[in-house]
């Protein structure tokens, strides 16, 4: 009897239909209930390959063999381009896993350079939470003030050799990084805080400078004037000066808050350039005084060294103005590293606009040193043994040696403008290549027609892949260069912070 069309059922059927009937009218009162209840509900569902019996497995097995012996006989008896479309099926699947790989590699890549950019961000060391905000200038009371800022910054020029005379930085050789508070004998005012910094860098002088008025021009508005007039805050400059700023803005330093007004001068001298500035700070409430007034009085120097590294010094005076009180020696005390951790933010930026300047001038000095050819590239025509060599927006002004190399640049000449008068006749051999190929495709069967889109789609997935390729490529430089940028500024900044937390130790052990 055939089992097709056979009316019994096989062995495994007829359970499962008496398994199911028996479940549905066995009575509710019945103990076997319960038990095949509590059965289900304990045992977990089995995979199918477990409960498969064995000879089913070994039919399986037959019918894998029969259709692996039969896909053999159809590829032996198939033409060559079922064999190149099935190959390109197979090639089409492999380049299709191979883009998703990629896919997945630059995804993988690039979160793992933010990652790094993010960890190297988070290990540069940060002295402070210092936040600036332009104010705009008001003209009514700004004006006078700055202008006798500016009076005092020349007077204290007069003294800079003075003052470093009584700090100790007059002749001296070594690095110094330090910071301590004067005891004054009034209660009200007096100087407060002094901070001297002397270092060697390794860069020029001229990059120093450049960098310090960088930062002066980003940390406050050098540039912006206020909106009444901004003729009328124009400060002169004086007899000596060369360059004046004047900056007035909010400074956000941890919970406190303070308007600063800023002027700053810069002094041409015969072996350095020199710098006084004054800052003049308000603070509503600090360390639970209020209307605190601080004058910060500040001389520096960049002396060049020798060719490629530079002395860098900055001395800082800074006396408050408070009403008097019984007890403010720790508020006092709290103003100082206040104002301590504010003037270390201060180096810190013109650290950073240093290394940044550094940067921009290497790289303007390699692409001036080796630029990069402009226009088309250099054509290079070989013509009966003469090689001429055409760059773009340049000509060879040297006369030939010989007459031969005359005709021969001659029959060069006359090739290279008979080949443009040949470009008319292209167009029509290009359509007519282009109808001999839909005649073609239209003649062509339904698998070369499916073959030829299979290849169309590898030759798609082949550039992609090349182009997945070279993102690749540049996302591993981008990873490297900022690596090795945000290492050099790590270092350095490591550097800079290891002398000011020596200073700031020093101060807090003095005070």
């Amino acid at each position: 009897m055939n089992e097709q069309h056979s009316p019994l059922l096989s062995e495994d059927a007829l359970m499962a239909v008496v398994d199911d009937v028996w479940s549905q009218w066995s009575p509710r009162g019945s103990p076997f209930a319960g038990a095949d209840a509590a059965t289900t509900a304990t045992k977990t569902k089995r995979r199918r390959d477990r409960n498969r019996p064995r000879h089913e497995i070994a039919r399986l097995q037959a019918e894998a063999e029969e259709l692996e012996r039969e896909l053999e006989n159809r590829l032996a008896r198939a033409s060559k381009s079922a064999r190149s479309s099935l190959r390109a099926h197979v090639g089409n699947a492999e380049l299709r896993a191979l883009v998703r790989t990629s896919i997945e590699d630059s995804r993988a890549l690039q979160q793992n350079l933010s990652q790094q950019v993010q960890e190297l961000v988070r290990m540069l060391p940060r002295s402070m939470n210092v936040t600036p905000r332009n104010v705009p200038f008001d003209t009514a009371q700004d004006h006078e003030v700055l202008l006798a800022m500016a009076r005092s910054v020349d007077e204290q020029y007069q003294n800079m050799e003075h003052a470093l005379r009584l700090a100790g930085l007059d002749g001296t050789t070594s690095e110094v990084a330090d910071a301590f508070v004067c005891r004054s004998k009034s209660v009200t005012n007096g100087d407060l805080l002094t901070s001297r910094t002397r270092v060697l860098s390794p860069f020029k002088s001229c990059s120093l400078v450049r960098a310090l008025w960088r930062s002066v021009d980003s940390d406050a508005n050098a540039a912006l004037r206020s909106e009444q007039g901004p003729e009328k805050l124009e400060l002169p400059l004086g007899r000596q000066a060369s360059r004046i700023s004047i900056q007035k803005y909010e400074v956000l330093v941890g919970d406190h808050v303070c308007t600063m007004r800023k002027v700053m001068k810069q002094y041409i001298e015969k072996d350095r350039v020199a710098q006084v500035w004054s800052v003049l700070a308000d603070w509503a409430l600090v360390g639970g005084m209020c209307d605190v007034q601080t004058h910060e009085q500040g001389w520096g120097f960049i002396q060049p060294v020798n060719e490629n590294s530079s002395v860098c010094l900055s001395y800082s005076l800074m006396n408050p103005t408070l009403h008097p009180r019984e007890n403010c020696e720790p508020q006092l005390e709290f103003l100082a590293n206040l104002y301590q951790d504010m003037i270390i933010s201060r180096l810190h930026l013109v650290e950073n606009q240093t290394l940044d300047q550094v940067m921009q001038e290497t790289r303007a000095q390699q692409s001036t040193e080796h630029p990069s050819p402009s226009g088309s590239p250099a054509r290079r025509l070989q013509v009966s043994g003469y090689e001429e060599s055409v760059d773009a927006g340049q000509r060879d002004t040297s006369e030939p040696a010989s007459t031969e190399e005359k005709n021969a640049k001659k029959k060069c000449r006359r090739d290279r403008n008979g080949s443009w008068h040949e470009i008319p006749r292209l167009g029509p051999d290009a359509a007519r290549l282009e109808r001999e190929l839909q005649e073609q495709a239209t003649k062509a069967s339904k698998s070369a027609r499916h073959s030829l889109q299979v290849f169309a789609a590898n030759a798609e997935l082949k550039t992609l892949l090349r182009k997945s390729f070279k993102v690749m490529g540049v996302l591993e430089h981008n990873v490297s260069t900022q690596t090795e940028e945000l290492v050099q500024a790590m270092t350095r900044s490591l550097v800079a912070t290891s002398r000011y937390d020596m200073a700031h130790s020093i101060f807090t052990m003095i005070a």
